[in-house]
């Protein structure tokens, strides 16, 4: 009875968990003078609004299916023009291209490139 019980629940959690590829991290930095300041914070503003803490990452694969979600952190001032916001850790299953949307702007990266990168993206816009 024991082992058809530890059976049981060894098949559950590998039926229950999802496989996933790797764990994506990075950096989104905001080039430009618009964005509003607040000692080390900043967020953006005008054209860059879609650009905040916790703007949604919305990840396709290559039937356009969502397959994963991350965020963004809080913004820090880099410097007089660039706003950096944290790429906050997340789940990529396997797929063989992954686009990612954040706010109004999209990228599409290959598994290969990812891998190669050792699924970092060092994102930019503006400047």
């Amino acid at each position: 009875m024991i082992m058809k019980a530890l059976i049981l629940s060894v098949l559950l959690s590998l039926t229950a968990t999802p496989v996933y590829a790797n764990t994506v991290t990075g950096q989104f930095m905001l080039v430009s003078e618009r964005f509003w300041r607040d000692g080390d914070r900043c967020e953006g503003i005008r054209g860059y609004s879609d650009i905040n803490s916790g703007t949604p990452i919305i990840v396709r694969d290559e039937n356009n299916n969502i397959i994963a979600n991350g965020e963004l952190g809080i913004g820090i001032l880099e410097d007089r023009v660039t706003c950096v916001y944290p790429i906050i850790a997340f789940e990529l299953p396997k797929a063989k291209y992954y686009q990612f949307e954040i706010g109004k702007r999209d990228i599409t990266y290959s598994r290969e490139q990812l891998l190669k990168n050792g699924f970092k993206l060092e994102l930019f816009l503006g400047g």
